[in-house]
C-alpha cells in the first residue's frame, strides 16, 4: 500500500472512530520507539497532553512524534531521537495519541509523559555540546 493510501485509510479509521495499529518504521523516536515497533493509536478525545505521542496529518501519510511544547490552538512537535523539532502545528492537524506500545510480543512502558520530553532535551543539548567540542558550529 502507498503512503498515500495507508494516509487516507489511517484518517477514515480514526474519522470513524476506530483504533489503528501500524508498525513503526525508522529511527526518528528512538529510544523509547525503536524501527519495528507496533503502535496503537486512537482517536482524540480531548487535546492532546505535553509528553504524548501523537500522529500529526502532513504530507501524504504523516508522522508520529511526541509533543513537547503548546500555545493556543498549536502544539510543537519533535521526535525523541531527533536534534531539532518538526514545529508548530494546528491542533486540528493531530488526529489520534499513541496509547500502546508493543515490542516483541509484550506492551510495553506508557508511552507519554515528561520523562521522555526532559530527556530528550538532554539528548538534543549533548549534541550540540559535542558539535562545538568537535570543533563545529552548534545546529
Amino acid at each position: 500500500m502507498s503512503e498515500d493510501a495507508l494516509g487516507a485509510w489511517l484518517r477514515a479509521e480514526l474519522a470513524a472512530g476506530r483504533r489503528v495499529r501500524f508498525v513503526a518504521r525508522g529511527r526518528s523516536m528512538w529510544p523509547f520507539v525503536l524501527d519495528g515497533d507496533r503502535l496503537t493509536m486512537a482517536p482524540l478525545d480531548g487535546p492532546p497532553r505535553l509528553g504524548e505521542i501523537v500522529w500529526v496529518a502532513a504530507g501524504d501519510f504523516g508522522f508520529t512524534h511526541r509533543v513537547i511544547g503548546r500555545f493556543g490552538r498549536r502544539l510543537w512537535v519533535k521526535g525523541d531521537g531527533e536534534a531539532l523539532p518538526d514545529g508548530w502545528f494546528a491542533t486540528d492537524r493531530v488526529l489520534a495519541r499513541v496509547v500502546a506500545i508493543e515490542r516483541g510480543g509484550r506492551c510495553i512502558a506508557r508511552p507519554d509523559g515528561l520523562v521522555p520530553v526532559a530527556l530528550s532535551a538532554l539528548q538534543a543539548a549533548a549534541r550540540v555540546i559535542a558539535r562545538g567540542v568537535r570543533g563545529r558550529p552548534p545546529l
